[in-house]
């Protein structure tokens, strides 16, 4: 009996024993499956993380507001007028700049200045802002280089414009401008030049045109429209460059001797400044003497212009000089002004 109940108290205990055991084993499995379940879900520090996103587009790809700018004009530059042997094809050419709208347009001819001797059609204060501005206003517009001094002497100079002027009248009308309606605009020397061409009618004549062909002239602080009235002064060196020591030639070369009733000469436009004394009264006679004349003539004075300004500051926003040329060219057209000037 002893050894029975000794018998099954062994097998209690080992049976708990067993059931022990098996409650340890239990827990450390949960245990371990539990770490394992947390490292799964970890980052390794040796490990990139993956991530997923919506890719954005890049500043480049962002839609902008801002317009792409439209082209106004179109150009057609380097156009050789004349051909001379051992000349530079570059002085004896032109640019045109034309409006992108259809239909014609009326013409201005720019003649640049520069003493005579430099200066060139192409440059920003020539070409660059006035040929954005008159087309923008309608305008065909057309920028003329010529021979310089001291290579060439009066008349080379004027014979050049002259032969320019020829050119843009044959054929302007194949660039959408009007030969009707053609103006002439020139500053300093140039100026002297656009003065000298419709007022000595021996030059347009060369190529069977008449200063009436032309519809005005715009003078922007002239210089050289009476030569000999200004050699007294500092300046005499840069007109002896240009027309030599004759005095004779320096009254052929001025303008206000050929101005009279009579002879078709178009209406005129003179702005000046008074910065450059002889410039300032010769051009206050010139205008005076063209009145005289029954020529059409409007005189402006440029009181706070220099005699660069006068001709950089053209096409420029609220610049009375421009102001003056548009109600110029209105006028002569026959046109109506019809709000502000610039826009």
């Amino acid at each position: 009996m002893f050894k029975l109940m000794l018998t099954k108290l062994k097998s209690a205990r080992l049976r708990k024993a067993l059931l022990f055991v098996i409650i340890i084993v239990l827990l450390f499995y949960d245990i371990l499956i539990g770490r394992f379940a947390y490292m799964a879900n970890q980052v390794h520090p040796t490990e990139t993380p993956t991530y997923t996103a919506t890719l954005q587009p890049t500043p480049t790809e962002l839609p902008t507001s801002t317009p792409t700018p439209q082209p106004t004009m179109q150009a057609y530059t380097d156009i050789p007028y004349l051909q001379e042997d051992g000349v530079d094809p570059n002085l004896l050419s032109l640019d045109i700049y034309k409006p992108i709208s259809t239909g014609t347009h009326p013409v201005i001819v720019m003649i640049h200045g520069g003493s005579w001797s430099g200066g060139d059609k192409s440059t920003l204060v020539v070409a660059g802002t006035k040929s954005q501005f008159f087309t923008k206003k309608g305008y065909v517009f057309v920028s003329v280089n010529y021979r310089l001094s001291p290579a060439v002497l009066y008349p080379e100079h004027v014979e050049d414009v002259a032969a320019a002027l020829a050119w843009v009248f044959q054929h302007i009308s194949d660039y959408g401008g009007d030969p009707g309606e053609l103006f002439v605009m020139g500053h300093s020397a140039g100026a002297q030049l656009a003065a000298l061409v419709v007022t000595d009618a021996r030059y347009l004549a060369i190529y069977d045109m008449k200063p009436d062909n032309l519809s005005g002239i715009i003078l922007l602080d002239a210089a050289g429209l009476d030569i000999p009235g200004t050699m007294s002064h500092s300046l005499a060196f840069m007109y002896t460059t240009a027309f030599g020591n004759n005095p004779n030639t320096w009254k052929k070369a001025s303008p206000v001797n050929y101005v009279a009733p009579g002879k078709g000469i178009p209406p005129f436009l003179v702005c000046y400044t008074f910065q450059v004394v002889p410039f300032t009264q010769s051009s206050q006679e010139f205008a005076s003497k063209l009145a005289s004349a029954g020529v059409n003539v409007r005189e402006y004075a440029a009181a706070d212009k220099t005699h660069d300004s006068i001709n950089d500051d053209i096409g420029t926003l609220n610049d009375p000089v421009t102001e003056m040329i548009i109600l110029f060219l209105n006028k002569t057209l026959g046109r109506a002004q019809i709000g502000p000037v610039m826009r």
